[in-house]
């Protein structure tokens, strides 16, 4: 089963995500390779959503049976790769090539908007790892940063991360006060 191979190869990659190798392996080339885990990350989408009323299966079974949840392939996947991106992203050249990748704040503001705290948590990570390099920025890229923020919609995001879960609001915070720095446009 294909699936099954592809979802064993993300959790591989997810489990030695912070080596070095795959740091820069990730980093190479401006993150190029990026492409594919943002691809992964991008994989899942609950079926049983409803896209206009943003309805998942847990407004229905507020505490679906996990065991159900992690046979879904391509939800553990998605898991498994975004994962990898949230260890990696602690990493500075891997950050800044993931900031450079176009759907990166896409993909991270659908994954918030999902509402499965797995992928929520993993989606905040990644953000707080790449705001957490923004006093190595230049200026130029702090601005960088603040226009690809304000034009990705990861704002309202964000605030809906905190309304889903309270869990997640130090986590939250934290993002807060980095926001501050790049909203700015410059570090002072």
């Amino acid at each position: 089963d294909h699936e099954k191979v592809q979802q064993a190869a993300t959790e591989v990659f997810c489990n030695i995500a912070a080596h070095p190798k795959v740091l820069e392996f990730l980093a190479q080339a401006d993150g190029e390779n990026l492409r594919l885990w943002l691809a992964l990350s991008s994989r899942w989408h609950d079926e049983n959503e409803d896209e206009d009323e943003g309805e998942t299966v847990r407004d229905i079974d507020p505490n679906p049976d996990p065991d159900v949840l992690n046979q879904d392939s391509a939800y553990c996947c998605t898991r498994a790769a975004i994962g990898t991106l949230a260890i990696a992203a602690a990493d500075e050249k891997v950050a800044r090539a993931l900031l450079k990748q176009e759907r990166c704040l896409s993909v991270l503001c659908a994954l918030l908007a999902s509402r499965r705290s797995e992928l929520v948590h993993r989606a905040l990570v990644v953000i707080d790892e790449i705001l957490g390099h923004v006093e190595t920025c230049s200026n130029e890229e702090v601005r960088f940063l603040s226009e690809r923020l304000a034009d990705s919609g990861i704002m309202p995001a964000l605030g809906k991360a905190g309304l889903n879960d309270p869990e997640f609001l130090p986590l939250l915070e934290t993002i807060g006060s980095k926001l501050k720095i790049v909203s700015l446009g410059t570090k002072s």
